[in-house]
């Protein structure tokens, strides 16, 4: 405290010293003094809209169309915002408005003209034509080590861990990496191996972080 006074320096309740101010002081010693400031601002905010995705037999498989452009929606927040010597630290909504609701893109997916060379999955940003006409979408991709197992290897059991009985599509995951319940598509990196559709039902000791089994 000494020191501060003799440096000419007078702490305030926005102010955070890096040392106790009954602290002995030594040579070579470093003290900072950080201002701590919180403001209530309020600020626009865009949601982002999202892609939705239809199959059209009257266009060829794989082609795609825009039906709907889709537009961003837009949000009013109201936050209390933290700044440590003018840096922001900490932001915490306190309310939001909505401005404008998003809209979601609509998309076309050719469908048509499939032949047996290409009775494959056509995979995409975003979707995956099935070879039925069948049109899945995903959110997001991850690459993991893949094995398999069955009920009657060593130390597996007919009974997962979520209750569900092993059958094909059944997958061993960690859940704190791939929640229960995660509906996946499964193919290899190089789109040689297709497994397909397949839920995330099981657990094992060995399967940790990014591997499924």
């Amino acid at each position: 405290m000494q020191l501060l006074q003799r440096l000419g320096l007078e702490l305030t309740d926005a102010d955070m010293l890096s040392h106790d101010q009954l602290e002995e002081t030594f040579d070579g010693m470093e003290l900072s003094i950080n201002r701590i400031i919180t403001r209530r601002e309020t600020f626009s905010a865009t949601v982002p809209h999202e892609t939705q995705y239809c199959a059209d037999a009257s266009l060829p498989l794989g082609a795609e169309r825009i039906l709907n452009p889709g537009r961003d929606g837009e949000l009013l927040r109201t936050a209390d915002v933290t700044y440590i010597n003018g840096t922001e630290t900490h932001r915490s909504i306190l309310s939001e408005t909505v401005l404008r609701k998003p809209v979601a893109e609509t998309v076309a997916v050719g469908s048509g003209d499939w032949s047996a060379e290409e009775a494959v999955p056509v995979i995409r940003d975003g979707y995956i034509l099935l070879p039925t006409g069948e049109l899945l979408t995903y959110t997001h991709t991850d690459t993991v080590e893949a094995t398999a197992y069955t009920h009657t290897d060593a130390g597996c059991d007919f009974v997962t861990a979520t209750g569900s009985t092993v059958h094909i599509g059944t997958v061993a995951v960690d859940p704190r990496y791939i929640p229960y319940g995660t509906r996946m598509f499964i193919v290899s990196n190089d789109g040689a191996y297709i497994y397909g559709i397949s839920v995330a039902e099981d657990c094992g000791g060995a399967i940790k972080g990014d591997r499924v089994d």
